[in-house]
C-alpha cells in the first residue's frame, strides 16, 4: 500500500506540473499586462516545452526502473529550477509565481519527506536568494524588496517544516494501518481455519438473517442448497431457522452476529 500511494503521488505530481505550466502560459497570453512583454510569453512557452520534455523523461525512467531515489532527486532539482526560471522571467522578487517554490517543496515531501523535502527547501531558498540578487534593482525600493524577500524566505521554510511534519505523520499512520490490516487478515484466516476444522456445520449470519459465512462441514451437510448463498436469507436454505434467530434476539444475544451450529 505504501508503494502504491507513492506511485500515485508521482503520477499526480507529473500530471499536475504540466497542468500548472499550461495555466501559467494561458495567463501570460491572455493577461500580458501582468507579465510584461511578448518576450516573457516566449520564455514561458519554452518553460512549458521543458516541462513536457522532462515529463517524458520521468515517465520513461519510471517505467524502466520504477520510483527510485535518483528519479525523485532529479525531479526535485528540476522542479526548483523551473520555479526559479519562472520567477526570474516574471518579475523576480515581485513575481506572482513565487508560490511555485512552495509547491515544489510540498511535492518533494509527498514523494519522500525524509531528505528530499529538506533538499527542496534548501534549494528553493538558495535559488530564490539568487533571483533576489539578480533582480534587486528591479524590485523598487530597497526596504520593500528586502521585506518581500524575507517574507517569502520565511514562507518557504515554514511550508517545508509543516509539509515534512505532516507527511511523516501520514507515513506513520500508513504503516500502522498496514500492520493492523495484516493482523486482521491473519485473524480472519485463523478463524476460517478453525471454522473449517469443526465437524459440525457452521453458518454465520448478520442480524437480518442473511448468510455471511459457512464452513466446509455445513456445505457437506446441506449440499448444493448452500452453494453461492452469501447474502441470501438463511430461511431460504433452512426453513424454520428464523424462529431460532428471533429467540437469540429475545435472549439479548448481540445482534451484530449470530451463529448456528448444525449436525447431520
Amino acid at each position: 500500500m505504501k508503494s502504491t500511494n507513492k506511485d500515485r503521488a508521482f503520477l499526480f505530481i507529473t500530471g499536475g506540473r504540466l497542468a500548472l505550466f499550461i495555466l501559467m502560459l494561458g495567463a501570460a497570453l491572455f493577461l500580458p499586462g501582468a507579465f510584461s512583454t511578448s518576450r516573457t510569453v516566449f520564455y514561458m512557452s519554452c518553460l512549458l516545452g521543458a516541462a513536457f520534455f522532462f515529463t517524458v523523461v520521468y515517465i520513461l525512467w519510471y517505467k524502466k526502473k520504477g520510483l527510485t531515489s535518483s528519479l525523485k532527486n532529479v525531479q526535485t532539482v528540476i522542479d526548483v529550477l523551473l520555479a526559479t526560471a519562472t520567477v526570474y522571467l516574471t518579475g523576480g522578487l515581485n513575481s506572482p509565481f513565487t508560490f511555485l517554490y512552495s509547491i515544489a517543496i510540498i511535492t518533494a515531501c509527498l514523494l519522500s519527506p525524509d531528505h528530499i523535502g529538506g533538499l527542496s527547501a534548501i534549494l528553493s531558498t538558495l535559488f530564490y536568494a539568487l533571483v533576489g540578487v539578480l533582480t534587486w534593482k528591479q524590485a523598487g525600493q530597497a526596504d520593500e524588496a528586502a521585506l518581500t524577500f524575507f517574507l517569502n524566505m520565511a514562507a518557504f521554510n515554514l511550508v517545508a517544516v509543516l509539509a515534512i511534519y505532516l507527511t511523516k505523520r501520514l507515513k506513520e499512520l500508513e504503516e500502522r494501518l498496514s500492520v493492523t490490516t495484516k493482523d486482521v487478515y491473519m485473524l480472519e484466516e485463523i478463524q476460517r481455519h478453525l471454522a473449517n476444522s469443526l465437524k459440525s456445520g457452521l453458518i454465520t449470519v448478520d442480524r437480518h438473517g442473511n448468510i455471511l459465512y459457512y464452513n466446509i462441514a455445513a456445505q457437506e451437510i446441506l449440499g448444493k442448497s448452500v452453494e453461492n448463498s452469501y447474502g441470501k436469507p438463511l430461511e431460504s436454505i433452512m426453513p424454520g431457522c428464523s424462529e431460532v434467530l428471533e429467540s437469540c434476539k429475545e435472549e439479548n444475544i448481540p445482534e451484530a452476529r449470530s451463529e448456528l451450529s448444525i449436525k447431520d
